[in-house]
């Protein structure tokens, strides 16, 4: 993944990250160096996590555009699985001949209420007409002339022309109907009100196939129309569920707006229910073409994107000033609050797996440890103890300022010793050396809970002999004169 850890970072030592942290904050060489390291390990980061998200999409895409993306997509199967069906009907017809010709009545009522219709256009009301005519639904005593144009007369002598000859309306050419009556949406009035004509049309269509599914129709007559009827129930299923997918595809009633904006798609599909995002998918890498699979990249490209932009920060200061980096402790909550169920839908088990690596090493990075204590502490436990006793026996000569100056002298040496071993722990450690040093101090601290740690404290309490044989032997006098206010002289 290529995100260099700290010794305290990789092996999880509350000790280990201490003395790290100290040595960042540290006005020294040292220091310098810890502090560029951790600002390298951000880019590192930023990096990883950049890599992680483009391999879904290009991060210039705007939620509008992938929203757009999705809803066209899902259209494309929806009109894909119509042309199918009509694909059936038409070669069943073929087959069938007349067997297949549909009940015009709902379809000629539907389109009467249409012509009396005062917001229905003329040019609107003439195109119906003329359909109309054209499938034998109005008219009488058709001719056809020479250069192909028929007319027919209506009862009360006005005529209807159209080109070619009449035909009866079947499953066949319904959705040629379909689509002239389709045509006018755009200059009908602002009801609509030639619309309606479409469902009257794909009512008389499943009538008819279901009619001569039940009459028997044998040979391969009979096994188109069951096909054509289980696509239909499957289309309907699709595409007609009342469900997120029909939310998606749908406009809104009476218009051409998407019912569901496209700014607002990928949200629609993400935001809800787990089975929403299931439902998607099916659809989408079911049957899937190019556009539906970069549909599906499109999602998991939101998703992700979403997912790391929450764990983004603008408040670290790791030395220049302040810089947005990645904490992992908003990537953690970003990541359960979109879902471990829906992310493992929304990804492969692959790209699961990798963004799962990838929160792990951030949070071994960002994460401090919290509720840990130094397992063995000796050091650090002495001299938390000499800092309050210092303050508490500071008005006492001698005693007090001799703990300060023991306790100051304590932690310089320490932070000189361990500056150098911390800034190769920080800056030179590899998986090999944190798969050793875990695995030791595991074998260590079972040890230690056997025995109670025995060896620690026996170096505590030599530590704390020799401090005292020190005082005794007058190694700490000039610094205890030192450090001792003036009006002591005085006195």
């Amino acid at each position: 993944m290529g995100i260099p850890l700290t010794r305290g970072q990789a092996t999880q030592d509350f000790a280990i990250q201490d003395t790290e942290q100290t040595l960042r904050a540290q006005a020294s060489g040292e220091g310098d160096k810890a502090r560029t390291f951790l600002m390298d390990q951000a880019d590192r980061i930023r990096e990883a996590a950049s890599k992680f998200r483009d391999a879904f999409g290009s991060a210039d895409m705007t939620r509008a555009d992938r929203g757009r993306v999705v809803v066209d997509a899902l259209r494309e199967l929806r009109d894909r699985g119509k042309d199918g069906i009509n694909t059936l009907y038409r070669e069943a017809n073929a087959m069938g001949r007349n067997g297949l010709a549909l009940d015009v009545e709902g379809i000629a009522s539907a389109a009467k209420r249409a012509l009396v219709e005062a917001d229905v256009p003329d040019s609107v009301k003439n195109v119906i007409r003329q359909e109309m005519a054209r499938y034998g639904m109005i008219g009488k005593n058709a001719v056809t002339a020479e250069d192909g144009l028929t007319t027919v007369t209506l009862s009360d002598g006005r005529k209807v022309q159209f080109y070619g000859d009449p035909e009866p309306l079947t499953v066949g050419n319904a959705e040629q109907f379909r689509k002239a009556i389709s045509a006018q949406y755009a200059v009908d009035g602002p009801r609509k009100l030639s619309q309606p004509i479409k469902g009257a049309v794909d009512d008389a269509v499943e009538a008819a196939v279901e009619a001569a599914a039940r009459s028997g129709v044998d040979g391969p007559v009979g096994e188109k129309l069951r096909q054509a009827r289980r696509a239909v129930v499957e289309q309907k299923e699709t595409f007609a569920a009342k469900d997120v997918v029909q939310r998606l595809v749908d406009w809104k009633k009476g218009t051409r707006t998407d019912n569901v904006l496209p700014e607002r798609a990928v949200s629609e599909v993400l935001s809800g229910e787990v089975s929403n995002l299931r439902r998607v998918k099916a659809v989408l890498l079911g049957n899937s073409t190019p556009t539906s699979k970069g549909a599906w990249r499109a999602i998991q490209a939101e998703g992700i994107g979403g997912i790391i932009d929450k764990a983004y920060t603008a408040n670290s200061n790791l030395g220049s000033g302040p810089v947005a980096t990645i904490n992992g402790a908003k990537l953690n909550s970003a990541i359960l609050r979109f879902g471990i169920p829906k992310l493992k839908i929304l990804l492969d088990e692959a790209d699961f797996d990798r963004l799962m690596s990838l929160r792990r090493v951030i949070g071994e990075a960002t994460i401090p440890i919290s509720g840990t204590t130094n397992p063995s502490g000796s050091a650090f436990k002495l001299m938390r103890f000499l800092a309050p006793m210092a303050v508490k026996f500071s008005g006492i000569p001698l005693i007090g300022p001799a703990i300060d100056v023991a306790s100051g002298l304590v932690k310089q040496a320490k932070a000189t010793a361990e500056a150098s071993r911390t800034l190769a722990g920080m800056t030179s450690y590899g998986a090999e050396e944190a798969a050793r040093e875990t695995a030791g101090r595991a074998a260590r601290g079972a040890a230690a809970a056997r025995t109670g740690n025995a060896k620690a404290d026996e170096q505590a309490a030599g530590f704390i002999d020799a401090l005292v044989d020190a005082a005794r032997a007058g190694r700490l006098a000039a610094a205890v004169v030192a450090s001792t206010p003036r009006d002591n002289d005085e006195r």
